[in-house]
């Protein structure tokens, strides 16, 4: 299972390759997003079509919530990557 970030998924929208063919190996039973994510993209939409186009597209995904095992992770995450860019 893949956990997305919002900036995994609008690099998918944007039709990034190596993203795009990460997505299609793995299916979307193998992709989930937390209700961040979700809330995130949501937030994003331009008007009433595109919202509608990305709450389908979301209920797709495998929502996962935010728990302490998650939050920790997350912050480890961040952590490790935040000055290697």
């Amino acid at each position: 299972m893949i956990l997305c970030d919002t900036n995994v998924l609008i690099e998918f929208y944007k039709g990034r390759a190596d993203v795009v063919e990460t997505f299609v190996k793995v299916g979307v039973s193998g992709l989930a997003i937390s209700v961040v994510t979700a809330g995130e993209l949501l937030y994003g939409a331009h008007d009433k079509r595109e919202l509608r186009k990305l709450k389908e597209h979301i209920s797709l995904f495998q929502q996962l919530p935010i728990d302490d095992e998650i939050s920790n992770l997350y912050l480890e995450l961040v952590e490790q990557y935040t000055l290697s860019h």
